[in-house]
């Protein structure tokens, strides 16, 4: 509670100081009377002190009026008169000013330059041009470099067929459709030793809608039925027991079949079929199949 009245305190006296009549006020007091604080700092004693000021200012009103309202008047004017004349003075000072820089303005325009601050100058204005030469150059080259892949990406979208697309047809393959393998797809679809291969228990049909549909990827196949026939969900480890393979080539797999947008890896390592690997189990029959 004490520092909190001190600190009022401080605050008022701060701003009784920053007032400009007290200032003003006390300046002028101590130049009106200057003898009254040489004799109170000198070396009289104390009574002679009190004898001095007694003859300077005999009585309370002598105070009053010789000691008191002359310096308050001189504050006043001060406060009052000055801004005027200040102000006339800043603006003929600034109109001054400003005369002089045109004048110097209009020297150093009708100046001319000497032999090296031309030579400086065109030699700036050179290196300038250069420098803008080989911007204009590099971005020349970035935009040829831009028009060139934005060809190809345009080549390439051009001869790529939307795998929803190609999954529709080959899902509405007709059965009667059911052509001879290709010698390099009844190698494909053979067991290899050690491993087990899912798709041998599946009919005829659909193992080669499979092969159309994975391009005779035995190994993306076996993935995508283990995952199928987990209910949709495993972990690589699991996958790797059911096919007897190792992880890594398990890992391989799904990452082609993610690519392919037909799994998913979800929370805990453990991957997922997404919508369209669901569609495509569905209509080929192989929920059924493995439920």
């Amino acid at each position: 509670m004490f520092e909190d009245f001190a600190k009022d305190i401080k605050a008022q006296l701060y701003e009784r100081v920053r007032s400009p009549l007290l200032g003003a006020f006390a300046f002028s007091w101590v130049l009106w009377n200057h003898r009254l604080i040489m004799a109170f700092f000198s070396e009289m004693k104390f009574a002679e002190k009190i004898a001095y000021f007694d003859d300077i200012y005999p009585t309370l009103y002598d105070f009053w009026i010789c000691g008191v309202v002359p310096p308050l008047l001189f504050a006043l004017g001060y406060i009052f008169l000055y801004p005027y004349p200040a102000r006339w003075i800043y603006n003929y000072s600034a109109r001054q000013d400003i005369r002089l820089k045109e004048a110097r303005n209009k020297i150093e325009d009708i100046t001319p330059l000497s032999q090296e601050q031309a030579k400086a100058l065109r030699k700036l204005m050179s290196n300038q041009a250069i420098e803008h030469q080989k911007e204009i150059q590099e971005l020349d080259q970035l935009n040829q470099e831009l028009k060139r892949q934005l060809s190809l990406s345009a080549q390439q979208a051009a001869n790529q067929v939307p795998r929803s697309e190609a999954l529709k047809e080959i899902l509405d393959w007709p059965d009667d459709n059911k052509a001879g393998r290709s010698p390099d797809q009844e190698n494909s679809t053979k067991k290899s030793e050690g491993r087990v291969k899912l798709s041998d228990s599946l009919p005829e049909d659909v193992n080669l809608k499979l092969l159309q549909i994975f391009q005779s990827n035995q190994l993306e196949i076996d993935i995508f039925l283990a995952l199928i026939s987990a209910g949709g969900r495993e972990k690589i480890d699991k996958i790797s027991e059911i096919l007897r393979m190792n992880p890594i080539a398990v890992q391989h797999g799904l990452d082609q079949l993610g690519k392919s947008g037909l799994t998913v890896e979800g929370s805990s390592n453990y991957y997922v079929l997404t919508d369209i690997g669901r569609e495509t189990a569905v209509n080929l029959g192989l929920t059924s199949i493995f439920s």
